[in-house]
């Protein structure tokens, strides 16, 4: 199954849907990612020029997520074995 992943994988990045491909195995995974409480206040909503767009819950969490921006990063391009986040924007929807 891995190896029919990987295929997937890069058949998406040659066809150019691979932001599309990253921030669907974002939502999927997010819980593992960033932990259940962050997760329950926040969803990933999209992946554009390496910046990983965050939506939340509301203002309060809009903020409080801005001191955890370093580690959700890291813990994003951890859980890829790559480099796929090198920003975060968070915003209110």
């Amino acid at each position: 199954m891995e190896k029919l992943n990987s295929v997937i994988e890069n058949i998406l990045i040659d066809l150019g849907y691979e932001n599309l491909y990253y921030s669907g195995i974002l939502r999927k995974n997010w819980q593992d990612i960033v932990g259940e409480l962050i997760a329950k206040v926040s969803t990933p909503d999209r992946i554009e020029r390496d910046i990983l767009f965050i939506k939340c819950s509301n203002p309060a969490w809009k903020q409080e997520l801005h001191f955890f921006k370093e580690e959700i990063k890291n813990n994003v391009n951890k859980f890829f074995n790559k480099e796929i986040v090198n920003d975060i924007k968070i915003f209110f929807g």
